[in-house]
């Protein structure tokens, strides 16, 4: 009897190979055959299967008809974007922007983090004959403490090479006016347009925050930009700092673990550092309009002054104030999130796709 096939698309391979792989070790387990690869090479490899399941990484809809003509496939998406950042208040616009290009004719299963997008997806017409389903992410899975001996080595590394040192995780999307100039005029809607520039004010708001600290604490301060970011603009901004560092390397979990804090903004690197223990800071929210709904910032501290940040950063000092910020993180994501405990959101998927 043929093996069934399964195909998983990847695009940055430093953020996603991790969850891709277990993932993959479920469908194994079910003896499929498994492919793993970037759009290139699927397009050029994978061209010649008949029958397969195609496991999209985004809601993207570029060659996804042709792949169910040429392939077979059944077409599954779990979109990566569609996370847990999104304000309450932006998430239907959001679904909707995201969502809307897709139908039944090309897609057949949405997988979910959690219930907030599956009833909003649920109820747009478009999405009607697709099969909806609240699973949670592989690659929150991966966050539970079962999996840490996944990282331990690089994190054994980390904490060798740069001693104590705060995170700061950047996910503006740009660094200065001109590139907050060029969002804007490509964005699609007036309310993407305030949210971006909710966006700049946030950039010198941290800008001026990681100035302060690195005068006032000799702590390390390790950058590490987004993928859409210029590492030398943000080396050019604290070329006066000595112990601010900008580094963008491998996938972000060892760093996370290996900081003794986090400092980041609209980012679910927020959620993986509490539900890690780790006391992670977002700094004048609250002078920044909607976006105070996050359930990223309910699990952070607020800060409005650096004396906030830093007596907040140096008051987890032993594993006691680690547990209760897993503890409490868990309790207010458990809505927001499927699969923070019992079985994996990987063992879910894998069990809804063996059955096709």
């Amino acid at each position: 009897m043929n093996k069934k096939t399964i195909i998983f698309s990847i695009e940055l391979s430093d953020r996603e190979s991790f969850a891709k792989t277990l993932l993959s070790l479920e469908m194994a387990r079910r003896d499929f055959r498994v492919y793993i690869g970037n759009f290139r090479s699927i397009h050029e490899h994978c061209r010649g299967i008949k029958s397969s399941i195609f496991f999209h990484k985004s809601s993207y809809v570029r060659r996804m008809a042709q792949y169910k003509r040429e392939m077979g496939a059944v077409v599954a998406v779990l979109d990566e974007e569609a996370g847990i950042a999104i304000p309450t208040c932006e998430m239907q616009d959001f679904c909707e922007a995201r969502f809307g290009p897709m139908n039944s004719d090309t897609y057949d299963y949405i997988f979910t983090i959690g219930d907030g997008y599956t009833k909003r997806l649920q109820g747009m017409p478009n999405l009607s004959g697709i099969k909806i389903i609240s699973t949670g992410w592989p690659r929150i899975d991966l966050w539970r403490d079962d999996y840490s001996y996944v990282h331990a080595e690089k994190v054994n590394e980390l904490k060798s090479k740069h001693g104590e040192y705060w995170l700061f995780v950047s996910s503006f999307g740009f660094t200065s006016k001109a590139g907050l100039d060029f969002q804007v005029a490509r964005a699609p809607y007036d309310l993407n347009v305030k949210s971006l520039y909710n966006v700049f004010d946030a950039l010198n708001n941290y800008i001026d925050l990681i100035k302060k600290l690195s005068a006032e604490s000799s702590r390390k301060i390790i950058i590490r930009p987004h993928t859409s970011e210029s590492i030398e603009e943000w080396e050019s901004i604290f070329s006066g700092c000595p112990n601010v560092v900008v580094i963008r390397e491998g996938d972000v979990t060892p760093w996370l673990l290996a900081a003794s804090g986090v400092i980041t903004y609209r980012s679910t690197v927020t959620v993986q550092a509490a539900l890690n223990g780790i006391p992670t800071v977002q700094y004048k929210i609250n002078e920044i309009d909607g976006i105070d709904d996050l359930p990223a910032f309910k699990v952070s501290k607020c800060a409005n002054s650096v004396q906030e940040v830093l007596d907040y950063l140096l008051s987890f000092k032993g594993d006691a104030e680690k547990q209760r910020l897993k503890e409490f993180a868990a309790d207010v994501l458990k809505d927001n999130v499927s699969s923070l405990s019992g079985e994996l959101a990987a063992v879910k998927i894998a069990n809804i796709l063996s059955q096709l």
